[in-house]
């Protein structure tokens, strides 16, 4: 073995060269090739093989955590979004009880039902479909009795702006 300082020849068991010292711990020898087509050992001491070692590994982590980070990603976003299952259950009954509100105003300030001058009295709601951003409200319109509604039940179509980040009441059809 030769010291990579001096140039020293050595035995193949030392660690440290006779003539100047130095280390010349050697664990693995590397076979290169060079431009002019010959071969050489390469020598790399035990620190070098160590750090070459350590960024595999970090390497390979990290690749295995993108991996896992859009596994994650993906599921979140096509999976639960597209099913319905993205929605916030404790945002829900506040959904529910705004669209209460806001379906019960509507009706009443409807130019007909106001000239009848219908009151609402309760607003059932019997199923609320859709996504995080559209939702189709089915209701039951239950009025004061003094004057009544065409049809009792109805569809109303909750749209959520990404501007505002608030529900917004919009068209409205009658139930078969």
């Amino acid at each position: 073995m030769f010291c990579g300082k001096c140039g020293a020849k050595n035995p193949e068991e030392s660690n440290f060269c006779n003539k100047c010292g130095s280390s010349i711990k050697v664990e693995s020898v590397h076979y290169k090739t060079i431009p002019d087509g010959e071969s050489r050992g390469v020598r790399f001491s035990r620190e070098t093989l160590l750090a070459d070692k350590i960024f595999k590994i970090a390497s390979i982590v990290a690749i295995v955590g993108l991996f896992l980070g859009m596994i994650t990603y993906y599921i979140t976003v096509f999976v639960f979004e597209e099913n319905g299952a993205a929605l916030q259950l404790a945002d829900q009954n506040d959904f529910k009880e705004s669209a209460k509100k806001m379906i019960k105003e509507r009706i009443e300030k409807e130019p007909q039902n106001k000239l009848d001058q219908i009151k609402v009295t309760k607003v059932n709601i019997l199923n609320v479909s859709g996504a995080t951003d559209i939702r189709i409200v089915k209701v039951e319109i239950e009025t004061d009795g003094k004057a009544t509604l065409s049809h009792n039940k109805k569809n109303f179509k909750f749209i959520k702006y990404p501007e505002d980040n608030l529900w917004h009441i919009g068209s409205s059809y009658d139930e078969d």
